[in-house]
């Protein structure tokens, strides 16, 4: 994938996480969710995946995130940049978790 395929996939998830953030918000601003991130892992939430991490977290766990695994999206903490104008900004980069569903132990790779 080049740097312009992958600069396009970027944008598309963070165009489809903005959609379903703004599907949830009703729900945060009644107060049943404390952040938006609670309120997309509790929408991701089922019976099967129930713990979701990052891939570095769940190596760490030793296991291994199973070969063609799509990740859940979140929002990371915000990050400020400045433009080659020099005028700063402030964005959300998405982050990429995996469920307990999607990995096995290191064991069993």
């Amino acid at each position: 994938m080049n740097a312009t395929e992958n600069t396009t996939a970027i944008a598309a998830q963070r165009a489809s996480l903005k959609v379903l953030t703004q599907s949830l918000r009703p729900k945060i601003t009644a107060g049943e969710f404390k952040t938006v991130n609670d309120a997309l892992l509790a929408s991701y939430a089922t019976a099967k995946h129930t713990i979701f991490t990052t891939y570095e977290g769940w190596v760490k766990a030793g296991k291994v995130v199973k070969k063609n695994s799509r990740p859940f999206l979140i929002w990371g903490r915000p990050v400020e940049r400045t433009d080659e104008y020099g005028k700063s900004y402030t964005y959300f980069p998405v982050r990429y978790l995996y469920s307990n569903a999607q990995v096995v132990d290191q064991k069993q790779s």
